[in-house]
């Protein structure tokens, strides 16, 4: 899927055996804003304007910050496609395969939804994304930040970390990292994306007093996402 090229008349545009399935996406022309479709292969209103007739759309609908190619990498466009609740089959919410960020980490963008029975695709398409998957998550493994710490200071939370031993994806290099925090008792949420920084450091000013979270950061190139680091669970006091 280009972000820079989207056909709003063909939604996903994918194979039958995606029928079953909605998606999520973002209104970047309404602050993030966050939409729901449960017929991924009908006509989708990309940039929320109202209709759905755009043979050339340009919007970033995954709230990564840039307009780019997305595929099945951790955080990209498999992640956002979730059961339609009026088919039969698997729960509703189960995403395609394991589209879970490394460690295990909830991608940043997977929704939680209320518990619906619909039709499951076939083994095969299953098994390919899988695969897919997990060669992407092992390519990706040496882009990790290295070291990635968390100390709680007066002012928030101070995050330091190491640059990986691969800061470059396909040739292309390293120019940002993303930081991102989820909450340590609510795994099931989905992480926020707190802000893009330059240096190996960030401070998180907005965390809340008694909660408890989990940081992480990726670097990010200018098509790409790499794999991500993240903290032991931090206790805000």
């Amino acid at each position: 899927m280009k972000e820079t090229s989207l056909n709003e008349t063909l939604g996903l545009n994918a194979s039958s055996s995606l029928d079953a399935y909605g998606t999520i996406w973002f209104c970047e022309s309404q602050s993030d804003q966050q939409r729901t479709t449960y017929s991924a292969n009908s006509p989708i209103d990309w940039t929320c304007n109202g209709n759905a007739t755009q043979t050339g759309a340009s919007t970033d609908i995954n709230k990564d910050g840039i307009r780019t190619t997305l595929g099945s990498i951790p955080s990209q466009w498999l992640s956002l496609l979730m059961a339609n609740p009026s088919r039969s089959g698997v729960p509703t919410g189960s995403t395609i395969g394991p589209f879970g960020t490394p460690d295990g980490q909830p991608d940043i963008l997977a929704q939680e939804v209320p518990s619906t029975a619909v039709e499951e695709p076939p083994a095969e398409t299953l098994l390919r994304i899988e695969r897919q998957t997990r060669e992407a998550l092992q390519r990706l493994e040496p882009t990790k930040p290295r070291n990635m710490t968390a100390n709680v200071g007066q002012e928030g939370v101070f995050l330091n970390w190491e640059s990986p031993s691969v800061a470059q994806i396909d040739g292309e290099p390293l120019i940002r990292y993303a930081v991102y925090r989820g909450e340590a008792d609510k795994p099931h949420l989905p992480f926020q994306l707190l802000g893009f920084t330059e240096t190996s450091s960030f401070e998180d000013i907005s965390a809340v007093k008694g909660k408890s979270y989990v940081y992480g950061v990726s670097i990010v190139t200018r098509n790409n996402r790499g794999a991500w680091a993240k903290t032991a669970p931090v206790q805000i006091p």
